[in-house]
């Protein structure tokens, strides 16, 4: 095989594993070992069986993974705002360690 190409799959294998050392968050986890198998050579049918995973989620993951690297196996969502601001926070949470055990 080319030696550019080799050293490239190194490369990438190397940043996936550190990634996967990194404890990223369970659906993360899950993307990046679904693309480590792939790249070991593992069919979709077992990583799904493996992995408890969809043939989507594993197609999905590829591309992603082929378009942005890393960035592509992490979630993208912020999740939603707070309804309280800071100083509401710390009432009720200093309003419920007063209070009694509930009846």
């Amino acid at each position: 095989m080319n030696k550019p190409i080799e050293q490239f799959k190194t490369d990438v294998q190397e940043e996936l594993e550190n990634f996967i050392e990194s404890n990223p968050e369970p659906r993360e986890l899950k993307r990046a070992l679904a693309i480590r198998m792939l790249i070991q050579g593992f069919k979709v049918t077992k990583i799904k069986k493996i992995l408890g995973v969809s043939a989507a989620f594993v197609s999905k993951g590829k591309v992603r993974f082929a378009l942005e690297g890393i960035e592509g196996l992490k979630l993208k969502h912020k999740g939603s705002k707070g309804y309280l601001n800071q100083s509401d926070r710390i009432s009720i949470i200093e309003w419920l360690r007063s209070q009694n055990q509930i009846d």
